[in-house]
């Protein structure tokens, strides 16, 4: 009998298959929203309402909009790394650490973030969409035990097996 799991074995290597699994891994760490939903939902309607025939557009917007009025993003690229924490006090104090590591690792990368979301084409900054990005999976790495799924899934994840190629 053979049973499909979601990861491979591609020579010595271990690796997760790209098409399964997704959401599960996305869940392996309960991650709170990072948005004020409230603030997301209205800027995700108004965005859509300005790009009705782009969806993607609307939403690399609506993240630019939500980081600005939730006072996250000013200027070109200039995150208010205290905006942040303040947002995320209502938290526990081990999942606050791990969004300051993951804010400090993505500030580190500011430059990089910055010069990917250059190249794509887009009527709002891509900024935004990367940083935010970056964040969760950097709050992923550093997720507290206590939020972390121990599953067989996860647990590769955590030990940092790779997406197998296509």
């Amino acid at each position: 009998m053979h049973v499909a799991l979601p990861f491979s074995v591609v020579g010595k290597l271990t690796c997760l298959s790209p098409f399964l699994q997704s959401i599960k891994v996305a869940s392996c760490c309960q991650l709170e929203a990072f948005l004020t939903l409230p603030t997301y939902g209205n800027c995700l309607q108004t965005m859509a309402e300005k790009y009705p025939d782009a969806v993607w557009q609307g939403t690399v917007c609506a993240f630019d909009c939500t980081y600005r009025e939730m006072g996250i993003l000013t200027g070109v690229d200039d995150i208010n790394v205290e905006q942040i924490s303040t947002n995320q006090a209502g938290y526990d104090q081990a999942y606050q650490e791990a969004i300051a590591k993951a804010v400090t690792a993505c500030m580190a990368q500011k430059d990089k973030i910055r010069e990917e979301a250059d190249v794509v084409q887009s009527e709002c900054s891509m900024f935004a969409v990367k940083f935010h990005a970056c964040v969760s999976l950097e709050t992923m790495r550093n997720c507290p035990a206590e939020r972390w799924d121990s599953s067989v899934l996860c647990e590769k994840v955590r030990s940092g097996v790779t997406v197998c190629p296509l």
